[in-house]
Formats: structure tokens, C-alpha cells, sequence
């Protein structure tokens, strides 16, 4: 598909707004400060989605068009994916955008911590789902961050590194605005997620909503699913556990609950080196 250059601009535009200089001041969890995160977010996903439906053919409405419409419009339409990738996400953010527009209420820092970095993430998505489109070189490196700071890879790479501990714990798990909780038991925990047994899986992407008890510590997260798995112990059919489940990767957290998970994972090291006192470092560890 040839991208017009208007299109190219506005996507391009889109991601300076997220990572731009004005970005890269450090995270605070003060709620004035992330209330100018998702309002910046939200605008960034808005221009991204405009530009990307005009490629395809949408005639704009000034007067109407919002964040919704634009979604809706890729959903009807015979693209790729019935349902646009960030569909759940973006709902929630719109709302929390309208509520504080409209109501001043301001977003929690709890469930918006990482609004910036998770909406570039959507932006990308889009870009190449619909449009087949990478951005140029130069708009790369602008784009990409300091030496200091990891890349979205070596992230990934980081989380996976982090000891998973075994443990017995309860949670709810829920997608933003759709339906109520469900109920699920989490069995290993780690600082970059945990896996929860539950009878009906979310499926692999979807941004969750967390709250987890785990040795009469709570906390309360965001996260995305990067592992789902349905029950099928004993149909010859290799599996990472037996019984139905997500693996979440936290993408959120406030610092007093990453304060309490910190403390919980020391517990629960302790715990598991008292138990296994002559375990080998080679042991092989249930990983999610």
C-alpha cells in the first residue's frame, strides 16, 4: 500500500507527542501529572487513527468524529481484524478522558501509570496492521530511547529473567469496562508477573486489571496477557500446566503496591530457600 505523505506526518507527529523531550521527565505517580499524560495519549491515538482510516478510505467528520468512531469504523470495515487491536484500552481511555474533561476527575495513577508507552504500543500495531508501515530511519531514532534506558526487547528480555516463585494466592482478574471480575488463583508470582488459574483464559494481548492477595498481601495492578492457556491435561498435548490459565505481565503498578510485591517476593525466596536448602542452582524452575 502506498501511504500518502499527510498520512506519514500525522503518524509520525503522533509518536513525538508520546516521546518528545516534554516526555521523558520521570514518572510520577502525582495525578495531575498523569491526568497531562492521558490527555496527551489519548490525542496522540486519536491523530494516529484519523490518519490511518483516511489511508483507507474513511471520509472525516470534523464536527464528530472522536477516538470511538474511528475504532468502530476499522471494526465494520473488512481490514484485517474484526476487532482493532487496543479496542478495550482505548475505550477506557476515552472515558477516563471525557470524565476529566467534562468532570474533572482526575485519572488514577494506579491504572495510568504507563498510559504513554502502552498507547506508542497501539500506534505501532496500527501502523504496521493496517498500513504495512514502518517509520523511516530518521523518525526511528528520534523515536527511540536514551542509551541509558532498555528497549521495549530487552524489557521483555529482563521480565523473563525475573525468579518466578511457586505460591497459593487469590485474585481478580477483569478487562476494563467489560463485564465483572473473574475469579482465579495464582500459583507463581515474580516482579514482572505471575500466572493465574482461571476457567475461561483471556486471550493472548488482552490489558487486564488485577488484584491479588497472596500471603495476606494485596495489591492492585494492570497488565497485559502474554500466555493463555486452556485445560487439556491428559489429551497428549504439550502444556506448561495442567489446568486452564493466563501468564500476565505487569505493565502497571502504584509504587506503594510494587513497594508490597517487592516484600512479597522476598518472603516468598526466603520461604523457598528454607524449603529447598540443598537445591541445585541447575533445578529447573516452573516458568510462565
Amino acid at each position: 500500500m502506498s501511504v500518502t505523505e499527510s498520512v506519514r506526518h500525522r503518524l509520525r507527529l503522533s509518536r513525538e507527542l508520546l516521546t518528545g523531550a516534554a516526555s521523558c521527565a520521570p514518572m510520577s505517580d502525582h495525578p495531575q501529572r498523569v491526568a497531562c499524560d492521558l490527555i496527551i495519549s489519548h490525542d496522540a491515538a486519536t491523530l494516529a487513527l484519523a490518519a490511518i482510516c483516511q489511508q483507507l478510505g474513511r471520509t472525516p467528520n470534523k464536527t464528530r468524529d472522536s477516538l470511538l468512531d474511528y475504532l468502530v469504523w476499522l471494526r465494520s470495515s473488512n481490514h484485517p481484524d474484526k476487532t482493532p487491536p487496543g479496542m478495550d484500552y482505548c475505550v477506557d481511555l476515552h472515558q477516563a478522558r471525557i470524565e476529566l474533561q467534562d468532570r474533572y476527575l482526575l485519572p488514577s495513577p494506579d491504572r495510568w501509570t504507563r498510559v504513554k508507552a502502552v498507547t506508542l504500543e497501539y500506534i505501532e500495531d496500527w501502523s504496521r496492521r493496517y498500513l504495512g508501515m514502518e517509520l523511516d530511519a530518521g523518525a526511528e531514532r528520534a523515536a527511540q530511547p536514551g542509551p541509558e534506558a532498555p528497549t521495549a526487547n530487552e524489557n521483555d528480555s529482563q521480565r523473563r529473567r525475573c525468579p518466578r516463585y511457586e505460591c497459593a494466592g487469590e485474585a481478580e482478574v477483569r478487562i476494563p469496562f467489560v463485564g465483572p471480575p473473574e475469579r482465579a488463583t495464582i500459583i507463581n508470582l515474580s516482579l514482572g508477573g505471575c500466572y493465574a488459574e482461571m476457567d475461561q483464559p483471556f486471550d493472548v494481548g488482552r490489558r487486564v486489571e488485577i488484584v491479588l492477595c497472596v500471603n495476606g498481601l494485596s495489591l492492585r495492578a494492570t497488565g497485559k496477557v502474554v500466555y493463555s492457556q486452556w485445560g487439556r491435561a491428559g489429551e497428549g498435548l504439550p502444556t506448561r500446566y495442567e489446568n486452564p490459565g493466563i501468564g500476565i505481565q505487569f505493565t502497571g503498578m502504584s509504587s506503594g503496591g510494587h513497594s508490597r510485591l517487592q516484600e512479597l517476593i522476598a518472603e516468598l525466596q526466603e520461604n523457598s530457600s528454607q524449603a529447598c536448602p540443598s537445591a541445585s542452582s541447575n533445578t529447573p524452575r516452573r516458568q510462565m
